[in-house]
């Protein structure tokens, strides 16, 4: 489980991207709650966060039995994810949990577990960050993966990280292929990483390690690789 953590970290780092807005909309009908719903997904691509969240609010509370409440609440916390800043952010946040708790068995409740996972690790970009956040993205990542065991966000971060690590040690190179130069550094620029969050990414890689039970040989191998790796991403200074 410290593996697909750390992967899930790993992924988030390497600028995970995903459309929130994956529904499928289905034209000329005659139902007032599914136009409501695609006029707001249209202004909600347009970023008019604003006129989106009004209507999709419309919806939910003319119509409280419709099949698309469960949607148009998600989008409600799509829109402040997309809109961004703290209070954009805290409001989505809220928005999701939300969203979790009323619909547990959706599969998008994995995907609002993602993003809340996203919203605390993107916290941890400000130069005066809060550790708050970086312990808080753990968590919550952590709750993904015991919440949701069946995520599809699973297999992409252990993919991503199988890929890179295949590729740098000599075998086919599918990371660079797909992905493009890994650009370690620069890719976590935006994120301030002093010794303390250096030492606890290696404490997880470790753990991970040990639980893996690779070949001694290997695993050495391995964990100098990584020590070097997180030592090279610092950042910032105490």
């Amino acid at each position: 489980m410290l593996l697909v953590l750390v992967s899930l970290l790993w992924v988030g780092g390497c600028s995970l991207r995903r459309n929130p807005l994956e529904t499928p909309i289905i034209s000329d009908s005659q139902q007032p709650d599914l136009d409501l719903f695609n006029r707001a997904m249209n202004d909600l691509e347009r970023s008019r966060y604003d006129v989106a969240r009004l209507t999709l609010q419309t919806l939910i509370n003319t119509y409280p039995d419709s099949e698309y409440i469960a949607k148009s609440k998600l989008a409600i916390a799509d829109s402040w994810y997309r809109e961004g800043g703290t209070q954009g952010l805290t409001q989505a946040e809220a928005e999701y949990r939300d969203f979790i708790t009323f619909f547990p068995t959706m599969s998008e409740s994995a995907e609002a577990q993602m993003r809340v996972s996203m919203i605390h690790y993107r916290g941890m970009e400000k130069p005066d960050r809060d550790p708050t956040h970086a312990r808080r993205a753990e968590q919550e990542f952590q709750r993904l993966l015991l919440n949701y065991p069946n995520t599809p966000f699973i297999p992409l971060a252990e993919q991503r990280l199988r890929d890179f690590v295949i590729g740098r040690f000599g075998g086919p190179p599918r990371y660079v292929e797909q992905r493009g130069h890994p650009r370690l550094r620069m890719r976590h620029m935006p994120f301030a990483i002093d010794e303390t969050a250096r030492d606890r990414w290696v404490l997880l890689m470790d753990r991970a390690l040990d639980q893996a039970e690779l070949p001694t040989d290997v695993t050495s191998l391995l964990r100098e690789f990584f020590h070097g790796v997180a030592t090279f991403m610092i950042n910032r200074s105490r």
